[in-house]
Formats: C-alpha cells, sequence, structure tokens
C-alpha cells in the first residue's frame, strides 16, 4: 500500500455511454471535452465556495464559452467546471469571470411623466447547465433536431436568494407542439419549434404585476417562491466576489421525476454549459462536453512521505543512453498545492538526450485520465516537465511534456530508447502546439489516453488530441524530465476509464 496514495475506493470501470448519446462532432472536431466526476464519500455544502475537500479531489476542465448569434456583443468566456458525486446526489462546480455584479432584473420604475410603473432594463446575471435527456444532444440549439434537454437555469436574482436553480426543459420540435413555444430558423434551413416549460410543481420565483398607485421609485417584478415538487429538484448557489462567480448546484442523481434526467454512474452523458451577462439572451455557450462517472480516484500529495528521499511506492529510471539517472526527492515548498511536501527532480546533468523518470511501481492500467501540477524550477537546455503512461519499461512508453523554455506542448512514444514526437490529430506533421508554460509557476498537465487516442490538457484546458497504437497494452504511470529541467510536482491523479474500443 502506497502511504501517499489516497484511494478513495475500490477500483472499479465504468460503462460506456449508450447508443442514445451518440458523440456529436464539436467545431475543431475533436471529440467532446471529457469531465470526470470523482465519487466522494462527504458531499460538498452549497454555499458558493470551493473549500469542501470533495473539490480537492475534484479534476477541474476549463472549456471556453463562445459567443453567439444573440444582439449585442460578448467576448469569449474561460469557464472551470468540476463535478463530483456522492452514492445518491451530483453536484457541479463552475467559475467564471465577469466583471460586472449583475442582481436585479425587470425592476418596475416609476415613470414620473406617465405616473406608472414600467419595466426597468436591468437584467442579471445567469447560468445555465444542460444535459441530454431525449433524441440527439447538441449544443447548438439551431442544430434542427429534434430532442428534449434537462436544464438546470441558476438566476443571480430571481433563484439564487433562494438557494436554487430553475429546473426546466428544452423541447425542440419540427412541428408545432401543444401550449407555449417560438418558431425559429434552424440552421439547416427547417423551421424548428422550441419550448422551454419549467418541471413540474411551484417555481422558485413569482412574478407580481406593477402597483397602480406609487409605492416607491422601483418595486421588484420577481418575488422568491417556495419551490416545489420537480421544480425544487436543483439546489444552487453562487458568489461574486473580485469580478468572477463562483456557482455551486447540486441534485439527486436520479429524482424519480420524468421531466428530468436520470444519472447513472455506469454511462457517460452530453452536456454543454451556457452564460448569460445581465441579460435575456445566451451571450456565450460551450462546444460539447461529456461528463463521466468514476468511483476510482488516487491521489498523490507526497504529504506523508520523508523530506530528501524517493516518495514511496516509486521507483526512478532512466531512458538507455541518458546518462547518469536523475534526483528524484521530496522537498518542502512553501506554495505547495497541497500541504507542503512535493516531489523534485533535482539533478542538472546537460545532456539533451537525458530522461530521467519516477515511475508508480504498482498500479498497471491502460485507459487512464492522469493528471498533475508541476512547477518549472530551471534549466538551460529544457525546463520541462511530462507525464508518462502505458510504460512497458524504460525505453518503451507514451509520455507528453510541457516546456517552459520553448512555450509549447509535445506528446511522444519512446520505443527501443528513440524518443518521436507524434503529430497532432488533423494535422499529423505537426510538432505539438504552442502554449504558454510560466516558469517558477504552478501549472497542471492532464492526459485521458483511451484506446489509440490520447487527449492532452494544460491548464485544465483541452490543447489538442494524438491518435497511436504503439503501446497497446496496460503499462505503468510516471512523471518525466528532460536534460537539465529541475521541475517540482504535486498533487497526482490517476483515474481509471473502462477499457476503449477507440
Amino acid at each position: 500500500m502506497l502511504r501517499s496514495v489516497r484511494l478513495i475506493t475500490t477500483i472499479w470501470a465504468l460503462a460506456l455511454a449508450s447508443s442514445c448519446a451518440a458523440q456529436q462532432p464539436t467545431a475543431n472536431t475533436m471529440v467532446p471535452s471529457r469531465l470526470v466526476s470523482v465519487h466522494v464519500s462527504q458531499e460538498p455544502a452549497l454555499d458558493g465556495k470551493l473549500d469542501d475537500p470533495a473539490w480537492d479531489i475534484a479534476v477541474p476542465l476549463q472549456v471556453i464559452a463562445q459567443p453567439t448569434p444573440a444582439p449585442g456583443k460578448s467576448d469569449s468566456v474561460p469557464v472551470t467546471i468540476r463535478c463530483v458525486h456522492t452514492d445518491s446526489h451530483v453536484y457541479f462546480a463552475v467559475t467564471w469571470e465577469d466583471t460586472t455584479h449583475s442582481v436585479s432584473h425587470k425592476t418596475w420604475t416609476w415613470d414620473t411623466k406617465q405616473k406608472a410603473y414600467k419595466q426597468g432594463e436591468d437584467r442579471e446575471d445567469v447560468f445555465s447547465l444542460a444535459f441530454e435527456h431525449r433524441g440527439q444532444f447538441d449544443t447548438d440549439m439551431l442544430a434542427g433536431v429534434e430532442a428534449v434537454w434537462d436544464v438546470w437555469h441558476w438566476k443571480a436574482f430571481r433563484t439564487n436568494p433562494q438557494g436554487y436553480a430553475m429546473d426546466k426543459t428544452h423541447r425542440y420540435t419540427l412541428d408545432k407542439p401543444d401550449g407555449k413555444a417560438r418558431s425559429y430558423s434552424a440552421n439547416n434551413g427547417s423551421t424548428l419549434w422550441i419550448a422551454r416549460p419549467q418541471d413540474a410543481g411551484d417555481s422558485a420565483e413569482k412574478k407580481q404585476p406593477p402597483p397602480k398607485d406609487k409605492k416607491g421609485d422601483s418595486i421588484p417584478q420577481y418575488v422568491p417562491g417556495n419551490p416545489s415538487g420537480s421544480a425544487a429538484d436543483v439546489r444552487a448557489k453562487g458568489v461574486w466576489t473580485d469580478g468572477r462567480w463562483t456557482l455551486e448546484m447540486g441534485r439527486r442523481l436520479d429524482t424519480g421525476h420524468i421531466d428530468d434526467t436520470a444519472f447513472s454512474p455506469k454511462r457517460s452523458y452530453k452536456m454543454g454549459v451556457a452564460s448569460f451577462d445581465h441579460t435575456e439572451n445566451m451571450h456565450n455557450a460551450s462546444g460539447l462536453i461529456e461528463l463521466y462517472f468514476t468511483q476510482t480516484t488516487a491521489v498523490n500529495d507526497f504529504e506523508t512521505d520523508r523530506i530528501d528521499k524517493v516518495p514511496s511506492g516509486f521507483t526512478t529510471a532512466l531512458t538507455t543512453g541518458g546518462g547518469e539517472p536523475g534526483q528524484w526527492i521530496i522537498r518542502k515548498e512553501a506554495d505547495a498545492p497541497s500541504g507542503r511536501n512535493v516531489v523534485a527532480q533535482a539533478s542538472t546533468i546537460r545532456k539533451n538526450s537525458r530522461f530521467p523518470m519516477l515511475v508508480l511501481d504498482k498500479l498497471v492500467a491502460r485507459d487512464v485520465d492522469v493528471s498533475v501540477r508541476f512547477k518549472p524550477i530551471s534549466g538551460r537546455i529544457d525546463q520541462a516537465a511530462g507525464l508518462v503512461w502505458r510504460y512497458q519499461d524504460e525505453d518503451n512508453y507514451f509520455v507528453v511534456r510541457a516546456n517552459a523554455l520553448e512555450d509549447n506542448v509535445v506528446a511522444y512514444k519512446v520505443e527501443k530508447g528513440r524518443r518521436s514526437s507524434i503529430g497532432v490529430k488533423g494535422n499529423p506533421s505537426s510538432y505539438g502546439v504552442q502554449a504558454d508554460v510560466p516558469s517558477k509557476q504552478w501549472n497542471s498537465l492532464r492526459v485521458v489516453a483511451e484506446g489509440k487516442l490520447h487527449q492532452i490538457y494544460l491548464n485544465d484546458q483541452k490543447l489538442f488530441e494524438v491518435e497511436n497504437a504503439t503501446f497497446a497494452k496496460a503499462g505503468k504511470i510516471g512523471l518525466w524530465t528532460k536534460a537539465d529541467s529541475v521541475t517540482y510536482f504535486d498533487d497526482l491523479k490517476i483515474m481509471l476509464l473502462p477499457v476503449s474500443s477507440r
């Protein structure tokens, strides 16, 4: 048993998505970004803060919410999403930048000339999560496909004070439905009808007409309600601080209500997110996200390891022809992401073909989701940090490395001791991608490996994909540096995935 690895629960392989959740291509032809929900034993408090232990275990995903063709102008907004679940509930934590704190909506405002109340121009901030429910899910509302979405619609003024989000469905039909709906011209030229009813039950918001006589310069048009039934399923709380919203949302995995998506940890789900910046119209929407559930995560924070020693449960390794081995030791670091201990590769041998590794001994897996925090410290030839997976031996493995001197991220295969880069999917002649890799700062590197497909993330944002089947068998996981790189590592997280057919 590794002293520094906290095994959250027994290793468990989640099932693949059913056919009704068939993968939809994103604009850049990559597979959907993966959001992994980690099983936790203690649920987070829904208070708009990320200080619960559950969020320390969660793997953050950053997506870019792009402007939509709505009235007004907006810039792309980075959105960071985390997800955890217990045996009974699922929870999301979302953060995004918003320079304006908009917490009023359509206030009744007294018009002195008309001597009557008029609806004000104020609009609240809003955020939505949308999940597949029935039919083909596409985050483009005008895709022209018939479907039903399950939507969690949080509103900064109308639902946040009560601690809820509106639980509703979006219903997309090619024929006009009964009840309230609007028609739109879909991207394929067809007429698309969209209805957006709230789930059954009393709403968290109530609308009141304007008073006939003056009761003040402004009167709220919306007042708090007491939600009930299916409309009360989604609890939520958002807090705005220093130009940023932090929102937590939670619901039972299976509410038992027919208008809700029933989440099963044995499959995956298509979803998307959208932000509304003091407007009724959607400003920004993400591409397709695929939500997976896992019962297993191993987190190594090195806190129980001895200073100046190799961490317990790991073995040092060096690719053939690389000269002297690396010096992998535990050090104290004041700004460590968790606790005080980090593992450092401290030797500074200036040999370009030198690849020191630190390999986890006992865990052998093929399809994995692995991430690590890293801090490039120094190096004249390189300032590199790498993740190794499907490690067969010191001369045969996959590795992705981020380089603070070159500001790029590249995936490689090392076969029979020879390292060669793997071209980015769709551009096989490429050498990784350019990306800002700050030196002397903590960053994160992540790989999701399924079959021959390997997805690469830097600082919680998906960068690129590669396809390579050189190492099709299970292997070990490790850390990697190059040449004279002095690099610190912390928070090595490993999640086992089902064996993929990709």
